[in-house]
């Protein structure tokens, strides 16, 4: 299970069990992820093993073979979410020259889990795009030059946030500094920004960095 997954997989079986075909999916771009709330994204609960491709936040996955097709405008802004195992990101597509471009990822109060912002091989002998170490490393790899990564917030319970380095304007830190009214451990807190949060008003428009708490309760009121 992972907070969200945007993919695209060409058709490979055709009615009736058919296969040997293969046909283009349709586009994947002009997506606006924001002010969301990810609790309880558990590598461990949800997909049992070792398997570094669930129990992440964000996950982007491209098997075209068209770069006519290839995932493109993508915005991920003002999110808060808690991770246990995989990570804050999977970016899973074949090398350059096919990127992702004008990639936006900003404002985000997420955790780093176990492997952080980071690549993972698309399979099938295909060598993935991030070439180089780290999260900048799977940016500049996998998103060309059209990429912004600014104000995130990139915490975990003890010790190094993994898989850096991260752009410069990343805040890596613990959840204990990050100024939580009530962390509880990501499942059933009180996510809003204490006043004497750094990361309050610290986003690229001034607001607090993650989701719009008081905007989320207001839109889950009563939902079961």
């Amino acid at each position: 299970m992972n907070g969200v997954t945007m993919s695209q997989s060409p058709a490979t079986t055709c009615g009736n069990g058919g296969t040997g075909c293969s046909y283009d999916a349709g586009p994947l771009d002009n997506i606006s992820i924001h002010d969301n709330v990810f609790e309880d994204v558990n590598q461990s609960t949800y997909s049992p093993g070792s398997c570094c491709t669930d129990g992440v936040l964000i996950e982007v996955d491209n098997f075209e073979s068209s770069n006519t097709l290839w995932p493109h405008d993508i915005s991920i802004d003002h999110n808060t979410g808690f991770v246990v195992g995989s990570g804050t990101a999977n970016i899973s597509i074949d090398g350059p020259p096919e990127v992702i471009s004008n990639f936006t990822y900003s404002n985000n109060l997420f955790g780093g889990g176990s492997y952080g912002f980071h690549t993972v091989l698309p399979g099938g002998g295909l060598l993935g795009c991030g070439s180089a170490a780290g999260a900048l490393g799977t940016l500049t790899g996998c998103m060309g030059s059209s990429w912004t990564f600014a104000s995130n917030v990139i915490a975990v319970d003890t010790g190094s946030v993994p898989n850096q380095p991260y752009p410069t304007g990343t805040y890596l830190t613990t959840w204990p500094s990050v100024g939580l009214v009530n962390y509880n451990k990501g499942n059933g807190g009180d996510y809003h920004l204490s006043s004497s949060s750094p990361y309050k008003n610290a986003g690229t428009d001034g607001k607090d960095i993650g989701a719009d708490i008081d905007g989320v309760l207001n839109a889950t009121a009563g939902v079961q």
